[in-house]
C-alpha cells in the first residue's frame, strides 16, 4: 500500500500542473523531460533537458471549426516557425482526428535552421471557450519521431476546464429592417469576437457596429470574414430597371462621394433592385450591397482578407437570402420626378402635356380670334 503511494506521488511529482488561466487549459509536463522557460496566464514556452526539443504553445481570439481542410492551420504554425528563427517552412502532413471525445487537427512541418540544418515541427489545434489553442514542438528533423510522441502526449494529457462554446451556423439573422438566412459556414459572433468584427467595420469606415446586425464566417489560419448590415437614411424614390443607372449615381455620391468606385452591379431581388459596389480600402477587400428598405437604405458589407475573392459570391448570395420589412417610401413628388426624369414618353406624362399643349394652342387662337374680328358697328342713337 505504502509503495502504491510513493509510486503515484512520485508520477504526479514528475508532471507540473502548469495552468494557464486566461484560457482555462492546463498542460502536463514531465519534469524529468521538460524545463519550463516562460508561463503566463495565456501562453507558455518550454524546452527538453537536452535543448532537442522546445514547445510553444499559445491562443487565438474566436472559435473555428475544425471541419475544414485541415493544411489551412499550416501557416499558423509556420508563422510560429519563423518567429523561432526557422526559414523555408513546408507542411508535409494535416489531419483532422479524435483524441478521447476531444476534436484536434494535427500539422506535421519540416523546416530549415539559420545554419542551413533540417528541423521538424509537430502541431495541434484545439478548440477552447472563445478561442483556439496551439501547441507546437520543434526539433531537429532526426528526432521527428520523438516529436510526435512528444506531442501526442501533450495532447492526451492536456486539461481543457473551458470547453468550446456552443454555437449554430446558418441561422436567421435579424436587424436593420432586414432579416438574412446566413449561409452554413456563417454564424453571429460570440461576444468575445466582436473586436474582429469591429475591425473590419472600422476598415471600410464605419464607425459604430450599434445598430448593425453582424455574423461571421471563421476560418482556420486567418482573421474571419465579416458581415455586416446597417440602416441609412437616403431617399431613392422610384428604382426599377429604367431608373437603376440614374439612381445608382445618387447611391455613389451618397456612400462615397468623389472617391472613384467601380461601377455597380445590378442586385435582382425577388421584390427590388439593389447595387452591389466594390469598393477599394487599403488591407482589406470589401463588397458593399445597397437596397432600398423601408425607412431608407440597408447597407450590407461583407468584409475579408486583402485580395480575398471569394466575397463577389458571398455579397450575391446574402442578398439573394434577404427579405425586408418594407417596400421603399415614395413621395408623389418622386413620383412625378421619376417620369419626368426617366419616362418622358410615358401616357401619364405625354397626356397631362398634350393637355397643356391643347391650352396653350386654345388660349392662342383666342387670342388671335379677339384681336382680328372686327368691332360689331355702332347703332346710331341720334
Amino acid at each position: 500500500m505504502i509503495t502504491a503511494l510513493l509510486i503515484a506521488f512520485s508520477a504526479h511529482a514528475d508532471a507540473p500542473e502548469y495552468l494557464l488561466g486566461d484560457l482555462g487549459v492546463r498542460l502536463d509536463l514531465p519534469s524529468s523531460t521538460w524545463h519550463m522557460s516562460r508561463w503566463s496566464d495565456s501562453d507558455f514556452r518550454g524546452k527538453t533537458h537536452d535543448n532537442g526539443m522546445h514547445l510553444l504553445a499559445w491562443s487565438s481570439t474566436g472559435q473555428v471549426p475544425l471541419t475544414g481542410p485541415a493544411d489551412a492551420w499550416g501557416s499558423t504554425f509556420l508563422a510560429k516557425v519563423e518567429e523561432m528563427s526557422g526559414k523555408d517552412g513546408t507542411v508535409s502532413a494535416a489531419r483532422a482526428a479524435k483524441v478521447g471525445d476531444r476534436d484536434v487537427v494535427f500539422v506535421d512541418a519540416g523546416f530549415l535552421f539559420g545554419d542551413g540544418g533540417k528541423g521538424a515541427m509537430v502541431g495541434a489545434v484545439v478548440p477552447i471557450a472563445d478561442a483556439m489553442f496551439y501547441v507546437l514542438i520543434a526539433g531537429p528533423g532526426s528526432r521527428a519521431s520523438g516529436l510526435s510522441s512528444a506531442r501526442d502526449r501533450v495532447v492526451a494529457d492536456l486539461e481543457v476546464r473551458r470547453p468550446p462554446k456552443a454555437v449554430a451556423f446558418g441561422t436567421a439573422l435579424e436587424g436593420a429592417g432586414a432579416t438574412t438566412q446566413l449561409p452554413p459556414e456563417w454564424r453571429v459572433p460570440l461576444e468575445s469576437e466582436l473586436e474582429a468584427v469591429v475591425t473590419r467595420a472600422s476598415a471600410v469606415g464605419i464607425e459604430s457596429i450599434e445598430a448593425c446586425a453582424s455574423a461571421i464566417r471563421p476560418l482556420a489560419g486567418s482573421e474571419p470574414q465579416v458581415m455586416l448590415t446597417c440602416p441609412g437614411r437616403t431617399r431613392l424614390g422610384v428604382v426599377d430597371d429604367v431608373s437603376w443607372e440614374g439612381v445608382a449615381a445618387e447611391v455613389h455620391r451618397a456612400t462615397f462621394g468623389p472617391v472613384p468606385v467601380p461601377p455597380p452591379m445590378k442586385l435582382t431581388l425577388k421584390d427590388r433592385l439593389g447595387f452591389g459596389f466594390a469598393p477599394p480600402f487599403p488591407g482589406v477587400t470589401a463588397r458593399l450591397g445597397v437596397v432600398p428598405a423601408k425607412d431608407g437604405v440597408t447597407r450590407t458589407w461583407v468584409v475579408g482578407a486583402e485580395n480575398d475573392t471569394s466575397l463577389d459570391g458571398t455579397l450575391t448570395t446574402m442578398m439573394a437570402a434577404t427579405t425586408w420589412s418594407g417596400s421603399h417610401p415614395v413621395t408623389s413628388q418622386e413620383t412625378v420626378s421619376y417620369y419626368l426624369t426617366y419616362r418622358k414618353t410615358s401616357p401619364m406624362v405625354l397626356l397631362p402635356a398634350l393637355f397643356l399643349v391643347g391650352l396653350v394652342v386654345a388660349a392662342g387662337a383666342l387670342a388671335v380670334w379677339v384681336a382680328t374680328r372686327k368691332p360689331a358697328p355702332r347703332s346710331d342713337l341720334d
